[in-house]
């Protein structure tokens, strides 16, 4: 469903974007396995434990054009061994969250200081709210800087004028019929991929 300026609704309007200058674009991958989404992200003994975060910095006077990026491995501690699923779905191997892993707080940290010249956080969904479950996790505080994150679904429900529920943010470009920029379900792959969205839906008239 590759969309184009025809393929627009005169009378709709285009879905607004928050107003800001530098934005950061971010997603989260974490320990899953079969139905814990289905279960409410709650199973016993389970918890949706940060594995890589993955971020982009877009100029929005530059066509949303990207000059930085973020992008590490945290290890997880509840749930230290990665199930067969999780392996599966991000590309993201036991040995490398082994090797590569940070601890969460330094992890949280790092991405903290990538955030903090940006004057607004994107993301496709309320990720804000695994970061905070993780710092309860972890025994640390939450950074309250984050619950400016501005949840990206209901922008693109609107601007893509869909009825159902839409792919998650690695899917997007396949559901819009573009090409995709790497393996998805990996964090800055996935935040690309948001980015590249963005930029074709603004391109179309879709967003601005």
């Amino acid at each position: 469903m590759a969309l184009s300026s025809n393929d627009m609704h005169d009378s709709r309007p285009p879905a607004r974007l928050p107003c800001c200058d530098t934005i950061v674009i971010y997603d989260l991958e974490f320990t899953s396995w079969p139905g814990f989404a289905d279960s409410g992200w709650s199973l016993p003994g389970k918890h949706p434990e940060i594995i890589q975060i993955g971020a982009v910095m877009l100029d929005v006077a530059d066509g949303f054009g990207e000059n930085n990026s973020f992008e590490c491995l945290v290890r997880p501690t509840v749930n230290p061994v990665l199930s067969d699923y999780i392996v599966l779905l991000t590309g993201i191997s036991q040995e490398w969250i082994e090797r590569d892993g940070l601890p969460f707080a330094e992890a949280l940290d790092q991405f903290k200081k990538f955030v903090e010249p940006a004057d607004g956080m994107w993301a496709y969904g309320t990720d804000q709210k695994i970061i905070e479950r993780n710092c309860r996790l972890t025994g640390i505080s939450y950074p309250h800087a984050f619950d400016r994150s501005v949840n990206l679904r209901p922008l693109f429900t609107e601007a893509l004028e869909t009825q159902g529920p839409l792919p998650d943010s690695g899917d997007l470009l396949t559901y819009m019929d573009l090409p995709p920029v790497g393996h998805a379900h990996e964090g800055l792959v996935d935040a690309r991929s948001l980015a590249e969205a963005i930029r074709h839906l603004v391109g179309v008239g879709r967003m601005e």
